[in-house]
């Protein structure tokens, strides 16, 4: 029996070389303000410094060659210890994940069923527009959102792009992981991810979860790429504030479209009259220009056939 009743958290994170030695220094302060007991494993390419961190921390060292195959190198040693702890997160060395963001992403990830799994949304900050935060996971140059759906009365959305540069499991989901055989182990790119990415993507891209993010409360997921490296050398990604405005319109539709479903008045009337007012939302939710026409035509399908006529 525990001695200890906080939460135990096994972290995992690659770091190759010493040019980033800052940021994995402000990460770990990070996990070591946590309210938890946190064990780290960093798997470097260099010793390091890690004496002004206080909590526990093993540095496995691996020869430089390794390259890109470094991101999987924990896989072994989550297994190993997959009963040990509650909570699993393997992220690279310059991604700042708040105990916030954690505390939302448990709270919530409780009420799920057991196929879906919460995400985090990775922000930078940018220099030239005063700090403005930015959003690489969402590009404004090819629809974003993969779908939408209500789940306990809630509606969640998924997005295209599975990479956010870390992963978070409870011991359960690692457990089906490992059960099912979709915890791989062979360090390759998976599913259009190189072999960095696939490190951090193989369990939201494997068929076993489907990773999804609340649409009222997604900003409490944030994460931080600490380098700000894509918003400030002019990549084009969404910011903060016209995400939420999506998310905020969207949420509005999606609750219009259901108050047109559950309504009494459409139970005697026309499937008709119910299509085309069900053709209106998903129109507008088409010309927001984040969700694709193919999940629009998917939607019509579905709420046809569940309507008399």
């Amino acid at each position: 029996m525990r001695s200890d009743n906080r939460l135990r958290i096994l972290v995992a994170i690659t770091n190759y070389g010493k040019s980033q030695s800052r940021y994995l220094l402000e990460v770990l302060a990070q996990y070591e303000s946590w309210p938890c007991h946190v064990d780290a494993i960093i798997y470097s390419t260099d010793e390091l410094n890690f004496h002004s961190v206080k909590i526990s921390i093993t540095n496995k060292l691996f020869d430089e060659s390794i390259e890109a195959k470094l991101g999987h190198q924990h896989r072994s040693d989550f297994v190993r210890l997959k009963n040990d702890y509650d909570l699993f997160i393997y992220s690279e060395n310059d991604i700042l994940i708040p105990y916030s963001a954690l505390t939302h992403w448990m709270a919530e990830q409780n009420s799920l069923p057991a196929d879906k799994i919460l995400g985090f949304l990775v922000y930078e900050e940018s220099i030239l527009k005063g700090e403005e935060i930015f959003l690489p996971s969402v590009s404004n140059r090819i629809p974003c959102i993969k779908r939408l759906y209500e789940i306990n009365k809630k509606i969640f959305f998924s997005i295209h792009n599975n990479h956010q540069c870390c992963y978070v499991l409870t011991r359960r989901q690692l457990n089906k992981l490992v059960e099912e055989r979709k915890y791989y182990f062979n360090p390759r790119g998976r599913c259009g991810y190189d072999i960095l990415e696939s490190a951090a993507s193989d369990p939201y891209t494997c068929g076993v979860f489907e990773k999804i993010y609340p649409i009222d409360n997604a900003s409490y997921l944030l994460i931080h790429h600490l380098p700000n490296k894509y918003v400030n050398f002019g990549v084009n990604e969404h910011s903060l504030a016209s995400f939420r405005e999506f998310i905020s319109r969207a949420n509005a539709v999606m609750k219009e479209k259901a108050d047109i479903i559950n309504s009494s008045k459409w139970a005697e009337g026309s499937k008709f009259c119910t299509f085309f007012q069900l053709l209106k939302c998903n129109s507008q939710l088409l010309c927001m220009s984040f969700i694709r026409d193919m999940d629009i035509y998917q939607f019509f399908r579905r709420w046809w056939r569940k309507f008399p006529g």
